[in-house]
């Protein structure tokens, strides 16, 4: 397969997978989220799911959640707070 085959079937399914992602995908797991929320009886308005503004592929989504822990217990360091440094 020449280059310019190879690169064309790439952009095609790196087309394919950013539609999915934000499409079906982003829908389908803001969906969950609410549900989820609402069954535990939760305020559903303090979750969603968005894209990654950051990714400039446009493959990422970032996924906002309440806390159920105190943050110094957390094994997955919330958004906004800065990362610790190594010792």
């Amino acid at each position: 397969m020449s280059g310019k085959k190879r690169n064309a079937r790439l952009e095609a399914i790196k087309a394919a997978c950013q539609e999915y992602i934000l499409g079906p995908m982003l829908e389908q797991l803001s969906v969950l989220l609410q549900e989820t929320l609402n069954a535990a009886n939760m305020n559903p308005d303090r979750a969603r799911v968005e894209r990654d503004p950051d990714d400039p592929d446009g493959q990422s989504l970032l996924l906002w959640y309440p806390t159920v822990n105190s943050p110094t217990r957390c094994s997955i360091r919330p958004s906004g707070v800065p990362r610790r440094p190594r010792q």
